[in-house]
């Protein structure tokens, strides 16, 4: 094996995240000898994370037309959501990822939150792996998320949602010629799977169908963390990583009144916080170390992006979790049940949540790294 033309695909989700996996998975893939082209949304095709890359870039079709969305229930309704329940955009989706594929005539293809690639991929049978940190991956039961309501009531609206994904799987095959549709079992487990993620950080739990590859991040530039001296070299280190808004004032403040020192990375936050308790709060605007900034720390304190509580978990750190989307609030269920952290939903509650966090006494997870020769295995 040589030589491979590899796309890395991927359509949905706007943070970092994504790109400092695929920067990660770009760089192994070509130190391995083979040809990374990037297939990306508009609005990443130009991003300043990506100017020192030379590999040759295209942008994935449009997004599908969604008339009516529906609730959060489980992946199936994301799916209705990004275009589903809409067969005949499906369809062209589909269409336009073909001749694509035919324009680049890819050896394999890596599917990083590209449900219509992945179909594409799925019904043309291409070479293709799955690169997640385990949340676009569900069960081929596509469980409900049990995040707010729960209930008969809930379950049955989600085996609607399922029920229509099903449908919508049929009728786009049909309309491209398709006699033999994939199910959405099918579909939700092609192709080969890898997560960026631990067995204990996957958020539907650990599973024996695919591997576990730990994080993968090559932001450039990312700045060892510099904790601020505020209090003394011995006095407790608080990584935190947030957005903005009044809950990540409240918990910088609660933390700045507890005297911690405490290294805030946020893009949407004021600096001006670092002022008002003389130093022991400091705010960048800059990526950093995730994994040194963990492993430094006493706590961690995020929106629950899922490459941080995988590193918080290794370094067996305790985490105080503001989630701020489906996806964040599934994760951080998942470290909250295995006693690993506690939410926080309310700025009224952010006291009470520190204090809850403070008699958490965790142990790191036992990782010994990703399994040697993954990366060769997933381009066979």
């Amino acid at each position: 094996m040589s030589g491979l033309r590899v796309l890395l695909a991927w359509e949905l989700g706007g943070n970092l995240g994504h790109l400092a996996r695929m920067l990660a998975l770009a760089q192994k893939i070509e130190d391995a000898g083979h040809e990374p082209v990037w297939a990306l949304p508009a609005h990443a095709m130009q991003s300043h994370w990506l100017r020192e890359v030379t590999h040759r870039r295209v942008q994935v079709p449009d997004p599908v037309v969604v008339s009516d969305r529906v609730d959060l229930l489980s992946y199936a309704s994301i799916l209705i959501n990004v275009g589903f329940g809409n067969p005949a955009g499906v369809a062209q989706a589909v269409v336009r990822w073909r001749a694509m594929h035919e324009q680049v005539r890819p050896d394999r293809i890596v599917l990083d939150t590209a449900p219509m690639a992945q179909l594409a991929a799925c019904l043309y049978r291409w070479p293709a792996i799955r690169i997640s940190n385990g949340f676009d991956c569900p069960p081929a039961s596509c469980p409900s998320f049990g995040i707010g309501m729960r209930g008969p009531y809930v379950e049955r609206l989600n085996a609607a949602h399922v029920a229509k994904v099903e449908d919508g799987l049929a009728r786009t095959a049909s309309m491209l010629g398709i006699r033999r549709p994939p199910t959405l079992a099918q579909y939700l487990t092609y192709p080969r799977r890898y997560f960026d993620c631990v067995p204990q950080t996957d958020p539907y739990g650990a599973r024996d169908d695919v591997t576990y590859v730990g994080p993968l991040n090559a932001l450039p530039g990312c700045l060892p963390p510099e904790w601020p001296e505020v209090g003394g070299a011995d006095g407790p280190r608080v990584f935190a990583y947030l957005r903005g808004g009044p809950l990540a004032g409240a918990l910088l403040n609660a933390l700045g009144d507890l005297g911690a020192r405490v290294l805030c990375v946020s893009s949407g936050h004021s600096p001006d916080v670092a002022v008002a308790h003389n130093g022991h709060v400091r705010v960048t605007r800059h990526p950093v170390d995730l994994q040194t900034s963990a492993r430094e720390s006493d706590l961690v304190v995020s929106y629950a992006p899922l490459g941080l509580l995988t590193q918080a978990c290794i370094a067996g750190v305790p985490q105080l979790l503001a989630p701020t989307d489906t996806e964040k609030m599934v994760a951080a269920q998942r470290i909250t049940t295995a006693g690993r952290g506690v939410q926080v939903r309310r700025a009224d509650r952010v006291l009470q949540a520190l204090a809850a966090v403070r008699h958490i006494g965790i142990a790191p997870v036992a990782w010994v790294g990703a399994p040697e020769g993954w990366l060769e295995e997933a381009l066979t």
